[in-house]
């Protein structure tokens, strides 16, 4: 399975690169791919986001599958592309 990656902002910044294209043997939902990034970018101590006990992703980031919202247990398909970016604020 192939997933094209795009990361915004800090995302990018602590994962040293703006896009990625992995290649998967099995399905994953969206939360298995985060803890997936984590494991392979070694970003336990410096980590962009991570999962809470009450199943959020913080800090809050916007996950994008096929340029629209998807959540945590969202399964992520061949081909599909997914784009994290932090939440934007401000006034």
């Amino acid at each position: 399975m192939n997933i094209k990656i795009k990361y915004i902002g800090i995302v990018s910044r602590k994962i040293g690169k703006s896009n990625d294209k992995l290649e998967i043997q099995e399905p994953i939902t969206v939360k298995d791919l985060f803890n997936y990034l984590i494991r392979i970018y070694k970003l336990e101590k410096n980590n962009p986001f991570y999962i809470t006990n009450k199943n959020r992703v913080e800090p809050s980031v916007f996950v994008m599958k096929n340029q629209k919202l998807a959540l945590l247990d969202e399964k992520i398909s061949d081909n599909d592309t997914i784009v994290i970016l932090p939440i934007i604020a401000g006034g």
